[in-house]
């Protein structure tokens, strides 16, 4: 990680403080562009300024332009606003995107019209109507003075709390020093999983469960208009006029057919196929980004996920809709409840697919599917869904955000803390949802007033605080141990190397979709650094590393491999320890060997590490004559002889089929 970010970032920074002025100057671009219609949903202006002010952070900025830059930027953006509304008047409807999206300004003129000329200062901070109100504000004659007045004002105020924030961070990175690179790509991978979770449930909660009450209502249609035992059973389910037990029976056929849509992936998890290498390689990159900051965060986060945490708030809802007498909501959540304590132990002890660190017993040592992740998508997602019901439409996606955010967490901290594989997780989110859709679409028609949901789902928020902060005091010691961070080692003496323990690491690269990729022609039992010395000897050379300034090459009109930087590459997840290349007599082509350190060891050795290293050739594509692209072609067709260079080869042995690996030492 020290490599990507001296690599990377470094360089980023050092551009970024020689060049302050261009640096402010695109921080006024972004500040202006979030005030004018459109082009703020095309240009990323929030998102620049926070980079610009973590830059600041960090220490390689002042944060006097920025800020000035933001707050001119601001000024000037909603100027240009007010001054096209004030120009045009209404005639502007008639002017493009105007005349194209007319509810953009319908929507800044309601919101003028409600709350006069402090509504320039209040919509600056509000995305839905930022553009827009300015204009609205010119149209309806509102003097120069006054707004200006709210303009500049605003402003001063909307740039410091964009711009602090962030500088506060970027000061924090800077003090994390190499680990701050682990920690922004850990928040970055926690940010897309929980974003990821939230768009699956609102796009269950918009898309799925109104398709799915179609498809409802014409099964019912159908089976209304028919006699016999199928449209009879049919009937008895899905009509909402039948006062019976169909609560319970509905739901099981629902359950049914959520374990039925588990039959895909629970095939291919037991096949231990491309799937298993998939988890295997994402877990191992993810492995490679912890660090002790994130470990803490990850185990609070796992530990409010626990089943004491989600048992105390079951209880606590089903005593709420008893005792408001919403006794078939109450049945519904019991029923789910039981039905997945009795499902997740029992696909576990049937699959057996252990876990990527042993720290459980019995029916609890075995992976799939995770208990946290199918728990907390059950539980959430129900009350997620019920305290939706009972909120108006423009706070209805307030629960989603909460619920599945809450999920996704949880999910992600399981893979973080080796916990579960991905796929572990993504089965019980999947699961957690299924049963949220069947509760949605049994009630979908149902007075759910009387449960007082929204009253519920606040006191919920403040149980699962309490609740979980409680567990957390009381178990965090415990948890620390148990989701410690272990290498597993293994240990074997140079013959034993030799003969068999070399077959026992992996034979390809391994990339993260889980595809085997080029063979591993080499295993080296030193550290990286001898076998760079080693391989010096025989022209070998370390790469350009990647910077700003290697940017350039890539637009030569004449470039030179030689001078470009190796494309990373990752193997089970795990970044090379060392990358180097041989270039070819002409210059057209080059050999890239790249190594990754094994969890083998050689006792006899010094207790040396073994590195399993392959080689590809690379040659230069220039697609369009436009951009200059390092591309692997193929790799050597004969590892062995090209290895028997090092004068150091002690064994080359065969894998199936005629693909040589060569086993070499370092003493």
């Amino acid at each position: 990680m020290s490599s990507f970010v001296n690599g990377y970032v470094q360089p980023l920074l050092a551009f970024a403080g020689q060049n302050v002025w261009l640096v402010a100057f695109i921080v006024f671009v972004a500040a202006l562009s979030e005030a004018i219609v459109l082009i703020g949903a095309i240009i990323p202006g929030t998102a620049i300024i926070l980079a610009a002010a973590a830059i600041v952070g960090a220490g390689h900025l002042s944060i006097w332009p920025v800020l000035i830059a933001a707050i001119a930027g601001a000024i000037v953006g909603d100027g240009i606003s007010y001054w096209m509304g004030h120009h045009y008047k209404h005639r502007i409807v008639r002017i493009w995107p105007f005349s194209r999206y007319p509810g953009l300004l319908a929507k800044g003129d309601a919101y003028f019209d409600s709350h006069g000329g402090k509504s320039v200062f209040i919509a600056r901070f509000l995305p839905g109507v930022r553009a827009v109100v300015p204009i609205s504000a010119g149209m309806a004659g509102m003097t120069v003075a006054r707004f200006y007045a709210a303009n500049v004002s605003s402003a001063l105020v909307w740039a410091p709390v964009h711009v602090l924030p962030a500088t506060a961070l970027g000061a924090s990175m800077a003090v994390l020093g190499d680990a701050s690179g682990r920690l922004l790509l850990v928040l970055v991978v926690v940010g897309l999983a929980v974003a990821g979770a939230v768009l699956l449930a609102w796009l269950a909660w918009s898309r799925v469960l109104p398709l799915l009450g179609v498809w409802q209502e014409r099964l019912l249609a159908w089976a209304r208009g028919r006699n016999g035992g199928f449209a009879y059973t049919v009937r008895r389910l899905l009509d909402p006029d039948i006062p019976d037990d169909r609560t319970v029976a509905l739901l099981v056929v629902g359950f049914a057919v959520v374990l039925l849509g588990f039959v895909n992936l629970v095939e291919d998890v037991v096949a231990r196929g491309e799937l298993a290498r998939a988890d295997l390689a994402i877990s191992n990159l993810i492995q490679s980004l912890r660090i002790d900051a994130g470990d803490r965060i990850m185990i609070v986060v796992t530990s409010f996920g626990d089943g004491v945490v989600i048992a105390a708030l079951a209880v606590i809802t089903l005593t709420w809709l008893a005792w408001r007498r919403s006794w078939r909501l109450a049945g519904g959540l019991a029923i789910l409840l039981i039905a997945t304590a009795a499902f997740v132990p029992l696909l576990k002890s049937t699959i057996q697919i252990a876990r990527p660190l042993a720290m459980y017993s019995g029916a609890e040592a075995y992976s799939f599917p995770s208990g946290h992740a199918t728990f907390a998508a059950t539980f959430f997602g129900f009350v997620g869904w019920l305290t939706l019901r009972g909120l108006p439409g423009r706070w209805r996606w307030l629960p989603i955000v909460l619920a599945a955010g809450t999920v996704g967490l949880i999910a992600t901290s399981r893979i973080y803390l080796a916990a579960h594989w991905p796929s572990d997780v993504l089965a019980g989110t999947i699961f957690g949802l299924g049963t949220t859709l069947i509760i949605a679409l049994v009630f979908r028609k149902d007075d759910l007033t009387q449960a007082r949901p929204a009253w519920l789902g606040l006191a919920l928020c403040g149980a699962f605080l309490v609740v979980g902060s409680l567990h957390v005091y009381r178990t965090l010691p415990a948890a620390e141990q148990r989701y410690v961070r272990s290498m597993p080692q293994v240990a074997a003496t140079k013959a034993e190397w030799e003969t068999s323990t070399w077959a026992t690491l992996p034979q390809h690269r391994i990339d993260l979709e889980g595809d085997t990729k080029e063979p591993i022609v080499l295993q080296w039992a030193g550290s990286p650094a001898s076998l760079q010395s080693a391989l010096e000897k025989e022209g070998w050379s370390v790469p350009k590393p990647w910077s700003i300034n290697v940017v350039a090459t890539f637009l030569s009109p004449r470039p030179v491999l030689a001078e470009m930087p190796v494309p990373p590459r990752l193997s089970s997840g795990q970044s090379p320890v060392l990358t180097l290349m041989q270039m070819s007599a002409d210059g057209a082509t080059r050999r890239v060997l790249s190594a990754w350190l094994t969890p083998l060891s050689i006792s006899d050795l010094k207790a040396s590490p073994v590195l399993a290293a392959s080689v590809v050739t690379e040659t230069l594509s220039q697609p369009l004559n436009l951009l200059a692209l390092p591309r692997s072609v193929s790799a050597p067709p004969n590892g062995a002889n090209f290895f028997d260079l090092l004068g150091q080869t002690i064994a080359v042995r065969l894998r199936a089929g005629t693909e040589p690996v060569v086993l070499a030492v370092a003493y």
